[in-house]
C-alpha cells in the first residue's frame, strides 16, 4: 500500500484485497508478539555463549597443566574429533544416514563394520577411524579433555548461530512494526473521510505518484504545488494537514492523497488520475 515495503503476511482484507484497519492492528500484534519471542531467544543464546566461554577458559586452563607431548596429542584428538564430526554432519546432509549414525565414542569394531558396508571410502569413516584410532593410545584424562574441547566449541558456533539469527530476526521484525505503525496511521486518517471507493491499489498509487512528481516525496519547485501528490496548499490544509505536504513524511502524504481520493475521486488529479 502506498509505497510501505511490508514484508507481512496480510490477514484480515477488504474485499479489493488491500488490509483493512483489524487487519493492520492484528499484524502489529503479533509482530510485538514475535518482537518480545526474538528477544528471549537473543538473550538466551547470549547467555548460552556467555557459559561456554566460561567453559572454554576453564578447560584451557586444565589443557595448560598437561605436558609438551600431552598438548599436542590433545590437540590432535580433537582436530581428529572436529574432522569427524562435519564429516557426519555432511553425510547427513547428502542423505547417507549411515554414516551420518557413526559414534564417535563407539569402538573401531563398529567403524571398521561401517566401511566395509560403504562402497567407498567415505571421508566421514576414514575421519572416525582416525579418531578412534588416536583415543586407544591417549590417556583417558587427555581424551576426555579433547572431548570436552571439541563440545564446548561446537556448541559455541551454534550459540553465536542463533545470536546472530536472533539479531537478524529482531531488526526484520522492528522494521516490520514501523511499516505496521505507518499504514495504520493512513487507514486512521482515511477512515475519517469515509472509504466508499475501492482502494486503487499499489501499482495505481505508484503510477500516480511517479505521473505527478516522478515519484519525489520531497518535491517542491516553487509553482504552488507540493510532494509526490502534488498537493496545493488549500487542499493539504482541508485534508487535515499542516505545514508544507513536501515536509511531510512519506506515510502522511499517502494517507492524505488516500483520504482526497475517498472524498472527491481521481477530480483532484485531472491528469494523473486516470491511473485511479
Amino acid at each position: 500500500m502506498l509505497g510501505l515495503a511490508l514484508t507481512v503476511v496480510p490477514t484480515a482484507s477488504a474485499a479489493d484485497g488491500t488490509r483493512t484497519l483489524a487487519g493492520a492492528k492484528e499484524e502489529l500484534a503479533a509482530a510485538e508478539a514475535k518482537l518480545e519471542q526474538f528477544g528471549v531467544q537473543k538473550t538466551q543464546a547470549e547467555s548460552a555463549v556467555r557459559e561456554l566461554d566460561i567453559e572454554g577458559r576453564r578447560l584451557d586452563l586444565e589443557i595448560e597443566r598437561l605436558d609438551a607431548e600431552a598438548v599436542a596429542f590433545q590437540q590432535e584428538l580433537q582436530q581428529a574429533r572436529r574432522d569427524a564430526r562435519l564429516a557426519s554432519v555432511e553425510a547427513y546432509v547428502a542423505g547417507n544416514r549411515r554414516l551420518a549414525a557413526v559414534d564417535l565414542d563407539g569402538s573401531a569394531d563398529a567403524l571398521w563394520e561401517e566401511a566395509i558396508l560403504s562402497d567407498r571410502a567415505d571421508a566421514g569413516v576414514e575421519a572416525a577411524l582416525r579418531y578412534d584410532e588416536l583415543r586407544t593410545r591417549t590417556e583417558e584424562t587427555v581424551v576426555v579433555l579433547a572431548d570436552d574441547a571439541d563440545r564446548v566449541d561446537a556448541r559455541m558456533v551454534q550459540a553465536q548461530t542463533d545470536v546472530d539469527r536472533a539479531v537478524r530476526s529482531l531488526a526484520v521484525t522492528r522494521q516490520t512494526i514501523a511499516d505496521l505503525g505507518n499504514e495504520i496511521k493512513v487507514l486512521e486518517i482515511v477512515a475519517q473521510y469515509g472509504t466508499g471507493r475501492s482502494d486503487a491499489g499499489a501499482g495505481g498509487w505508484a503510477a500516480l505518484r511517479n505521473c505527478e512528481s516522478h515519484g519525489n516525496y520531497a518535491t517542491n519547485t516553487g509553482n504552488g504545488f507540493y510532494g509526490a501528490y502534488q498537493f496545493d496548499l488549500q487542499t493539504w490544509r482541508s485534508m487535515g494537514g499542516a505545514g508544507l505536504p513536501s515536509d511531510a513524511p512519506p506515510w502522511e502524504q499517502d494517507a492524505r492523497a488516500k483520504a482526497l481520493y475517498q472524498q472527491r475521486g481521481s477530480q483532484p488529479w485531472p491528469i494523473c488520475g486516470k491511473f485511479l
